[in-house]
């Protein structure tokens, strides 16, 4: 907390005295209404006013241009008698005035010491509109020294606060006014502003006409604006004071009332002018609603002039130091550097405050305007519940699920490849397959004869293959002999298609065993790619079978291995070896299918990137394979299908693109079935989704980080990393559960973070 203590010189002269109010309160607070006033006395003390003159004079004598920065060191005699003598009678004088015994002043100079005396930091303010008083140098009294405070002016009356300005803002904007040059190196200030200030954006303003002045301030924003050169106060009564903006023109304040107001209104909060005898400048620029002025009370050498602005600005953007604090370690600083050759050259620098203003620090400075109306937690809660709402509502119509499935896709292929199921074989007919068997005079009416299909399984019953899975349709009697070696082999399964709306049913050939069919029906997302498959259905009077040619093959193969039968457990799903394999609901993932597209038993695909080894049917009938088929069929599953000529192709996750390769039907199967067995007997992770209420938490919580984002960080450069961090946090943290089967909501989560701090911002920039 930080308290603010103004020392109010209501009238009089070092004559009589003067009244003062002395008031206490928190800073920041409007108008301050919870501050304590106390009336007090300050004693006459007319020899500080002969002092005060007598150090002025010895001051000014050093150099011989009145009006700019080009001073030299003065020389022993003058340092020895005329300023360093006459600076320690006057620190002298007004040490013995402010800590007078006085009576009248004892009671008010207690509760002064009484408000400075707190652990909490003070912002002091001296407020008048006496030329000699701000010509004193207050920072000297013992009182404020010992503790560290730097003393602030005000003029007795100042105007009320301009509204904020509602404008986002990414880098403090800094307009540098490089004025006449004349004797004095203002190029070595531009180049420190440049050197301190790396993320500031300066623009240089090099010995401007007053027109273009006049456009910056009206048609640009700004934070800070800086002036080097060549200033003068002309009316020591009236306190007018004027700046050389180039060698032909010096312009007041006054000159540039409206536009300097415009600035005010537009964000400018600081206002420095490193050049010389800055009060009445300064006295001007506290009728405007600005903040906080910087000026130089006297003239200034050029070297103290840049030593000056170095260790102001490593203190006040380096260190993040306040205004006060920042003046503070700098007089200390020019006092041990450079006084030797430059005496009272700490007493330079001066402050003036709009008391009903808290000044700027360099971290307000940098933020956008929205951390100036920072969000409350409550807020924070709100929006995040909104935005958690919002987005579960869009996904529920079903808008983001074209994005969610690319998304999982995208995943998907950036698993590490995994080796192929070399328990499955995949014996291919494609178009030179057809043609060799119209070359042999084979009569087929499909794409694989019986003739062909009675050799295929001369060549590979010798080396048992544990299965047979046909998936090419055969809704007609098989040759006779053949007919009656299938129906006599339980490893043999053929397959039959369901009737849907858009294509008619396949029957399965004649006289087969349901347990020796399967069908073939493949679910297809709405943008053609295979993600899911099929266990069971309810038979149809054409295909008598409840399960698919996956399963049916994969249960076969299973039982040979000692496998129990299948079983459904009390919540209605499948377990096959103690694997449960859940029933996928239209609303699973990042899905919001219509019901009906969720019909039968259904289950997410997790797909190898790698195809189970595939060959040709031909190269098996013309015995070019015969050394390898003990290796390649004994104890095999063996699926025969049509191959890529064919119309039974399919997409998958890692076929995509604008022309994609998709992949026949028996290889999709192949994948299912590997899916099934590698499930139960190597722990093979299923993909599994959480349950609505689980999803609803997991996209609420980061929601709720983008609020927190918002409510913690208070820079918009910092803010964007932060809030791509999390996006990329997130897209890490589902790619590593998608190792482990796991399909986390990616996109509603992201889009609730960016919504969510995106509102909160918005809300706060335009609240």
């Amino acid at each position: 907390m930080t308290n603010l203590v103004t020392l109010k010189i209501v009238d009089g002269d070092f004559e009589q005295g003067f009244r003062v109010i002395l008031k206490i309160g928190i800073d920041a607070k409007e108008n301050n209404l919870m501050a304590r006033e106390i009336d007090g006395w300050l004693p006459p003390a007319p020899h500080i006013n002969q002092l005060c003159d007598s150090w002025l004079l010895s001051y000014r004598a050093q150099g011989r241009i009145k009006v700019h920065r080009k001073l030299t060191a003065p020389s022993e005699q003058i340092t020895n008698y005329s300023i360093i003598h006459s600076a320690q009678d006057l620190q002298e004088a007004i040490n013995n005035w402010l800590n007078s015994t006085d009576r009248k002043f004892q009671r008010f100079r207690d509760q002064v010491l009484k408000s400075l005396s707190t652990n909490d930091q003070i912002r002091f303010i001296i407020q008048t509109n006496n030329l000699k008083l701000w010509q004193l140098p207050w920072h000297l009294w013992d009182v404020l020294s010992d503790c560290d405070i730097e003393v602030n002016f005000s003029a007795s009356e100042f105007p009320p606060p301009s509204p904020p300005s509602k404008k986002y803002i990414n880098k403090v904007r800094i307009l540098a006014i490089l004025g006449d040059d004349t004797g004095i190196d203002i190029q070595k200030d531009l180049a420190l502003l440049q050197e301190e200030l790396p993320d500031a954006e300066i623009s240089p303003l090099i010995s401007p006409p007053k027109k273009k002045l006049s456009q910056e301030l009206w048609e640009k924003k700004w934070e800070i604006l800086f002036f080097a050169g060549h200033s003068f106060t002309q009316n020591k009564k009236n306190l007018q004071g004027r700046f050389f903006i180039n060698q032909d023109e010096s312009i007041t304040i006054e000159e540039l009332k409206y536009g300097l107001t415009n600035a005010i209104k537009n964000g400018l909060k600081l206002a420095i002018f490193n050049s010389c005898d800055g009060l009445g400048l300064a006295a001007e620029l506290v009728s405007l609603p600005i903040s906080t002025t910087l000026v130089m009370r006297e003239k200034v050498p050029d070297e103290v002039a840049q030593k000056f602005l170095r260790y102001f600005l490593n203190a006040f953007a380096t260190k993040g130091k306040s205004l006060s604090d920042s003046v503070w370690e700098t007089r200390k600083r020019l006092q041990e550097e450079v006084e030797d050759n430059y005496p009272c050259a700490s007493w330079l620098p001066v402050i003036f405050q709009n008391p009903a203003l808290k000044p700027p620090t360099w971290k307000d400075l940098t933020k956008g305007f929205y951390t100036k109306n920072k969000p409350k937690l409550s807020t924070v809660l709100l929006v995040s519940f909104i935005a958690t709402i919002a987005v579960i509502t869009i996904r529920s119509l079903g808008l983001l699920q074209g994005s969610e499935l690319r998304a999982f896709d995208h995943l998907m292929g950036l698993r590490p490849p995994e080796k192929r199921d070399e328990r499955v074989l995949v014996i291919a007919v494609e178009e030179p397959d057809i043609k060799y068997q119209d070359k042999m005079g084979w009569s087929r009416k499909g794409s694989l004869s019986d003739t062909a299909l009675a050799q295929l399984l001369r060549k590979l019953n010798p080396d048992q293959p544990r299965v047979i899975g046909l998936d090419i349709y055969h809704d007609f009697e098989f040759e006779p002999s053949l007919a009656t070696q299938l129906k006599q082999n339980p490893r043999f399964i053929a397959v039959c298609k369901m009737p849907s709306i858009d294509q008619t049913a396949i029957a399965s050939p004649p006289g087969m065993a349901s347990q020796q069919i399967g069908f073939s029906d493949l679910p297809r997302d709405p943008d053609d790619i295979i993600r899911r498959q099929f266990l069971a259905m309810t038979p149809s009077d054409t295909c008598d079978t409840s399960y698919s040619l996956s399963l049916q093959v994969a249960l076969n193969y299973l039982a040979q291995e000692g496998i129990p039968p299948m079983t459904r457990n009390s919540a209605g799903d499948v377990e096959i070896g103690g694997v449960m394999f859940r029933k996928f609901p239209h609303n699973a993932g990042g899905y919001q299918l219509e019901p009906d597209h969720a019909m039968g038993y259904q289950m997410l695909l997790n797909y190898r990137a790698k195809n189970p080894k595939k060959v040709n049917l031909q190269d098996l009938l013309k015995g070019k394979l015969d050394s390898q088929l003990p290796t390649l069929v004994k104890d095999k599953i063996v699926l025969i299908g049509v191959g890529k000529d064919s119309k039974d192709v399919h997409l998958t996750p890692y076929t995509k693109g604008p022309w994609p390769d998709k992949i026949p039907g028996v290889m999709v199967h192949a994948q299912m079935t590997s899916q099934i067995i590698s499930a139960v007997l190597n722990q093979r992770p299923l993909l599994w989704w959480l349950p609505q209420w689980g999803e609803l938490l997991w996209i609420g919580s980061w929601s709720l980080v983008g609020g927190l984002l918002v409510w913690r960080l208070h820079s918009p450069s910092y803010l964007g990393v932060a809030v791509f961090a999390g996006i990329s946090l997130l897209s890490g943290v589902c790619y590593v559960l998608l190792l482990q089967g796991g399909w986390i909501p990616f996109i509603p989560s992201a889009l609730g973070l960016v919504a969510t701090s995106g509102s909160i911002v918005v809300y706060s920039i335009f609240k």
